[in-house]
């Protein structure tokens, strides 16, 4: 027993029916029940129901009796929503008809494992379309180089300097950013800490006359270690198109789906026509690149960014945190 209670995994005891016996420390951190509420409930309760059905398929379509000798891989929902990837083996106690369940909470690693396979996918991809867009763009600078050598108007000469030169900048902006698209999901993703985020950004924007606020309790979010970057980007964003923009608003907003992250300012705000096409590469002003690298970033850890909104009154930009990648610290 003293193996039972203290041992770092969660374990339980089940009856036949699948019902809970006996519960261990480990089992209560885990599903966020108490040892003695859990006693009498079915631990299939507890898996994800798609998984659930896995089993039931598994073990002859019968939703009780998960009691044979097996080892399983599916997801457990604890008391508040939140889904852990599990490693499960059912072992039945010699002599009896009760089996012993350990369960080994392998959720962190498995959210390293995805973002590791996504951002290897968006590498790739980005890849090849920075490749064919340089490409595209050597072949007018070359374009204009022959019409440079051809013409024998001064004027025209000189405008067609003017293009190679654009040319040639655009080409620079296009590897600056792939440097700093190839920084994506290099790193494994972490928890961070909101409020410590937001105080190492916000000195950089003292000087920029904007009133900000921010209003968190002590909140942290499983992201890329690029998220940083993605605060900083939403503000330099707010700056620089929000023309009469003279204060900004960071707050949370918790709901049953998850968290989210408001960033709500008070300028002219996005055209309808543009909410969505802000997020794609190459839309905007000046490189047309920092609102799809957030949007990149984010994606990493399945969490999602939209602007809604209301043009005329101001931008507000959601970043939409779902369940099991945020959390309030242990105090």
């Amino acid at each position: 027993m003293a193996i039972f209670d203290n041992t770092g995994s969660a374990m339980i005891i089940i009856g036949q029916d699948s019902s809970i016996i006996l519960a261990n420390p480990g089992w209560a951190g885990l599903t966020r029940i108490s040892r003695v509420k859990s006693v009498g409930r079915r631990w299939t309760d507890f898996i994800y129901p798609e998984d659930l059905e896995l089993l039931k398929k598994d073990n002859n379509g019968s939703n009780e009796n998960f009691t044979r000798t097996n080892e399983y891989s599916f997801r457990i929902i604890d008391a508040v929503k939140n889904v852990h990837h599990c490693l499960v083996s059912i072992v039945v106690i010699p002599g009896t008809t009760n089996s012993i369940v350990a369960i080994v909470d392998i959720t962190e690693r498995k959210r390293a494992e995805d973002a590791i396979e996504l951002a290897n996918k968006k590498l790739n991809l980005m890849n090849n379309i920075t490749r064919h867009d340089i490409l595209n763009i050597i072949t007018g600078l070359l374009g204009c180089v022959d019409m440079a050598n051809a013409t024998t108007s001064a004027e025209e000469r000189v405008s067609l300097l003017r293009d190679i030169k654009e040319l040639t900048r655009i080409i620079q902006r296009q590897i600056t950013f792939t440097r700093e698209y190839q920084e994506v999901g290099v790193h494994l993703p972490l928890w961070h800490n909101v409020n410590a985020l937001l105080k190492k950004i916000l000195p950089n924007f003292t000087k920029s006359g904007i009133a900000i606020s921010s209003e968190f309790e002590m909140m942290e979010i499983y992201a890329d270690p690029l998220l940083e970057k993605v605060f900083y980007n939403l503000l330099d964003n707010a700056i620089r198109y929000g023309e009469t923009l003279t204060s900004v608003s960071i707050y949370p907003s918790i709901s049953d789906k998850g968290l989210s992250l408001i960033f709500e300012d008070n300028g002219v705000g996005v055209a309808p026509g543009q909410k969505y096409e802000i997020f794609k590469r190459g839309v905007g002003q000046n490189t047309g690149m920092g609102l799809f690298l957030t949007a990149e970033i984010l994606a990493i850890t399945g969490i999602t960014i939209e602007e809604n909104g209301v043009f005329g009154t101001g931008a507000r930009f959601e970043i939409r945190v779902p369940n099991g990648t945020w959390r309030l610290p242990p105090r």
